[in-house]
């Protein structure tokens, strides 16, 4: 969840920042994939089936993929700061 941190700590710090939606948009949905990650990690520390296992990973693999996806390899902080630099 370092992504939705940064967000909430940089929200804090210096208020809401003046962004396009559809950057909000990006953010929102890398916030969402982080969430449903942290999700799926906390069932896979419970589930003793194996073949609920394998569909979990599979599910973690998927949204892993699409937030690396939305990010381009960048971090928290660089994101950002693309998205206030083109304001």
């Amino acid at each position: 969840m370092e992504f939705t941190r940064y967000f909430s700590s940089l929200i804090k710090a210096r208020g809401v920042p003046q962004l396009k939606v559809s950057q909000y948009q990006k953010i929102f949905n890398i916030m969402t994939l982080e969430m449903r990650i942290d999700e799926t990690n906390k069932l896979l520390k419970y589930t003793k089936n194996a073949q609920t296992k394998v569909q979990l990973n599979k599910r973690n693999y998927s949204l892993y993929a699409k937030k690396h996806n939305l990010l381009r390899g960048k971090s928290p902080e660089a994101l950002i700061k693309e998205f206030m630099s083109y304001e």
